[in-house]
């Protein structure tokens, strides 16, 4: 489409850009003006005036010194024959692991998963161990 178009064409695209951007930040500049009345009734009423956004609250992330492959590492160092998922999912967090999961074992079968070659499976005893 701009290769097509005269460099005159193109100045009067420019313009007309400049122009609809001034009645943006005019209209803007109008509405910033209605909210600051808007504000100073709501305080004379004796409402509290909001300055800028509301702050958004996330949700807090437990903060833990290792992660839950160091801390699974731990607890099967300690238990050379081997844990089952929930037994293992107890023990990370009777060692102090903090986490929100609902469903903690699921996590801790996601870092095994994806952990294979330092943990094994016995599909015998369904237990896991360190390879």
């Amino acid at each position: 489409m701009a290769k097509d178009m005269t460099v005159a064409q193109l100045e009067r695209l420019l313009q007309k850009k400049r122009t609809n951007l001034d009645s943006l930040e005019q209209r803007r500049s109008r509405l910033q003006k209605k909210l600051k009345q808007l504000d100073s009734r709501i305080a004379l009423i004796g409402g509290v005036v909001r300055e800028g956004r509301k702050p958004r609250r996330g949700r807090k992330r437990p903060k833990n010194t290792q992660t839950l492959l160091q801390a699974l590492s731990q607890v099967l160092t300690h238990n050379k024959k081997g844990l089952t998922l929930k037994e293992l999912a107890d023990k990370i967090l009777e060692g102090g692991y903090k986490t929100a999961s609902t469903k903690f074992q699921n996590t801790v079968y996601q870092v095994i998963y994806n952990n294979q070659d330092k943990v094994a499976h016995d599909a015998k005893t369904k237990t896991y161990r360190l390879k």
